[in-house]
């Protein structure tokens, strides 16, 4: 296939993100290499979410009611009408040659789905900080492929069309389990070829880690507990990761609240403020 026959569709999901939306818009906006079509999905957003992305001509914005990132997700893929869904945050920033890259791993016809690499725009020692991602996520994408049960990350992945319309039916819409972790356990196994590409990075918000203690611990764990669910023996390979990042929770998140990416300064004042809520979780208890 062609690279320039492949249609990128892009998928965003979104819940009150005014705070987020227009720098993630500004960057798909900036693409080399247009996405076919841009699909904003309005999970019942209270604030300016659907004003601001209106801004924006090429965008397109559905709404859903039924509250749930999963929902969203799936009403967005079913409206795509691309050869290849990519999907990612409000929070994402995508780098200029993203829908690019995607497509040239697409030209390779026996991918069915393709996660990448992450950096966070919003935390100090950026460079540090996305080396150790990028160490756990290759540790991981090493030890499950053995097991032929890759990982997918909402924040930064695609899958083709034909493969989404394949799994489909085959979903679980339990908000305890990430949905993107849930695509990846029903497409594991050998079935489909999905894979991980270092080089189709993005840049994410660390907010996560501003959610208090009890919110962030749900959120994590659960990572394991959706290939738990599908008695994946990949969840094992999850445990020391998630460990890690629950332990070091608390200098991490001290770390994020006292830094302003705006100004690349740390400081104490920052602490005793919140400029807007944390990102809502997910995932329900």
């Amino acid at each position: 296939m062609a690279q320039k026959h492949i249609r990128v569709s892009l998928v965003i999901p979104a819940y009150n993100e005014e705070h987020h939306i227009k720098a993630c818009l500004d960057c798909i906006a900036s693409q080399s290499v247009k996405p076919y079509e841009v699909i904003l999905v309005d999970n019942n957003s209270t604030d300016h979410t659907v004003e601001i992305a209106a801004r924006y001509p090429f965008v397109r914005v559905l709404k859903e009611n039924h509250q749930g990132i999963v929902f969203a997700r799936n009403s967005g893929f079913d409206a795509a009408r691309g050869d290849v869904i990519g999907r990612i945050d409000v929070e994402t920033h995508i780098p200029e040659d993203w829908i690019q890259r995607v497509q040239d791993i697409f030209t390779d016809s026996d991918v069915d789905a393709v996660s990448g690499s992450l950096t966070f725009h919003d935390v100090p020692f950026r460079h540090f900080f996305a080396r150790i991602d990028l160490f756990f996520r290759c540790y991981l994408a090493r030890s499950l492929a053995r097991h032929r049960q890759l990982f997918l990350y909402g924040g930064n992945m695609a899958i083709r069309k034909k493969a989404w319309e394949s799994v489909r039916s085959k979903l679980c819409h339990d908000l305890r389990n990430h949905e993107d972790l849930d695509l990846s356990a029903h497409m594991a196994g050998g079935v489909y070829n999905v894979i991980f590409d270092k080089y189709l990075s993005a840049a994410v918000s660390a907010r996560r880690v501003d959610n208090d203690p009890h919110t962030y611990y749900v959120y994590v764990v659960a990572n394991s507990r959706t290939y738990l669910r599908h008695s994946l023996r990949g969840r094992f390979y999850m445990y020391p990761v998630e460990w890690l990042v629950v332990i070091f929770y608390m200098p991490l998140r001290l770390l994020y609240r006292s830094y302003d990416p705006s100004t690349q300064r740390f400081s104490i004042r920052l602490l005793m403020v919140q400029p807007y809520e944390p990102r809502i979780s997910p995932i329900s208890e």
